[in-house]
Parts: C-alpha cells; structure tokens; sequence
C-alpha cells in the first residue's frame, strides 16, 4: 500500500518533480524502562493505563530531573508531555507551593495539554484549597482569551501551573 502511495506521488506532475528520494524504514520493537516514581504518582498513572515508559520517556524525564533543557522530538501520541508533566507534578507532590509556567505555540496545543495535566494533579489533591465555591484547578490558561474576570481570579490565587502562548 505505501509502494503504491510513493509511486503516484512520483507520477504526479505537481508533487513528483518535488519527491529527490525515498526510503522504507522498518519499524523497531518498542524500547522500554524502569522509571522510579513516587507511589501516589505510579497508581494514578497506572489507573490511567500507563504502566511502563518508553526509553525516550525515562531519558527525559531523568535530564528534566536533573535541570537539563531538553527538547524531544517524536511522533504524536508518543508520550512527549509526560516527559515535561511527570517532573513538575514530582514537584509540587514535594512542594505544593511550587509554581511552573508552560508556554505553547497554539492555543489549541495549550487547551489539551492543560485540562491533561489537571487529570493528573486532581486526583494527587493538588489545587486551589482556598474554600472558594468556584475554586481554580491546579492548571489554569492565561491567555488573549482569558476574561478579565478570570485573570483576576487566577492572579489572586496564584495555580501551581499556568498554561499561556505567545497570542
């Protein structure tokens, strides 16, 4: 099925001309590894059906651990936010007055990413306990289309991580 994709690209007078080369890379068997983690952490993402990490995962996690700027680079739905997520709830477990701030290139990136980690920091008992009727989560986004309203809310009591773009 792929051969036949690449050679109609490559007929295509459009897109051929464009098409210099083309290889097949098999796939790999999945590399994994042990990840040591607090307890609370491990169930919840054992609930979640997360029960081993990716090498690529470990070896994140452990440079973010240890105060490295990582940039990783791998396919959608490849586990990349929990590379950055699983430091950061570590954090706040250890010190919940610790605060993080995730800057995303979209709005749409930001929105999914925020409302994942408050699946993970809810459940933990990390929030707002400030007795509010409408208290914030744990994660909140501060962005061009946070009312001003919400932006007071959040300013006032500040969520352990805020969520914001470059918009």
């Amino acid at each position: 099925m792929l051969e036949k994709f690449v050679h109609k690209l490559k007929e295509d007078r459009a897109l051929g001309l464009q098409v210099t080369t083309h290889r097949y890379i098999p796939p790999e068997e999945p590399q994994y590894r042990d990840l040591e983690l607090d307890e609370r952490l491990r169930g919840l993402l054992l609930s979640r059906g997360i029960s081993r990490f990716w090498s690529h995962q470990v070896e994140g996690i452990e440079l973010v651990r240890r105060g490295e700027n990582v940039v990783v680079m791998t396919p959608t739905a490849s586990g990349k936010s929990l590379i950055y997520n699983i430091p950061v709830v570590e954090t706040i477990l250890g010190d919940p007055q610790a605060r993080a701030l995730y800057l995303f290139p979209l709005k749409g990136l930001e929105q999914d990413q925020v409302n994942n980690l408050n699946e993970l920091l809810q459940p933990l008992g990390i929030g707002d306990r400030s007795g509010s009727k409408r208290p914030l989560a744990p994660a909140e986004v501060y962005d061009g289309d946070t009312t001003a309203y919400r932006r007071k809310k959040i300013r006032e009591r500040l969520p352990n991580v805020i969520f914001t773009n470059p918009d």
